[in-house]
């Protein structure tokens, strides 16, 4: 019993946590975001933005790729790139949340990666009913 007690107090911590998180991401309006800050050369390319990321979709919307664990995480570096702060934030409460209340995905990321297959960070707040205001 005092173990199911413990586990139930910490999934009610955790939600709590996530809500706060997100009450506070959801006040920001439009006109206070801040200008997407462009990364400072470093020594390796990893955090370099190449001229075909900045051809296509930037920030939230760029197609997330959930063909494999992998892929998912590479994509989601593109969208921390080429976003503000806030919103980056933003989408990865909105992943926590779905990985935590997804059922389908079974607490399991690569196969949450694999449901999000093709969705922007846009479409994936939508998904969980977000909207910055």
């Amino acid at each position: 019993m005092k173990q199911s007690q413990r586990t139930f107090s910490t999934l009610i911590a955790v939600h709590l946590s996530v809500l706060l998180t997100l009450s506070a991401c959801a006040g920001v309006e439009p006109d206070q975001k801040q200008a997407v800050a462009q990364p400072e050369a470093k020594s390796t390319g990893a955090t370099e933005i190449n001229a075909e990321e900045m051809a296509g979709p930037r920030g939230l919307d760029i197609p997330l790729d959930g063909s494999s664990l992998e892929a998912f995480d590479k994509s989601l570096e593109k969208v921390k790139k080429t976003s503000s702060e806030s919103d980056y934030k933003t989408l990865e409460n909105a992943l926590d949340y779905l990985l935590l209340y997804d059922l389908a995905a079974q607490r399991d990321r690569a196969k949450l990666a694999s449901r999000l297959d093709g969705m922007t960070g846009q479409e994936i707040m939508q998904k969980v009913n977000w909207q910055k205001k």
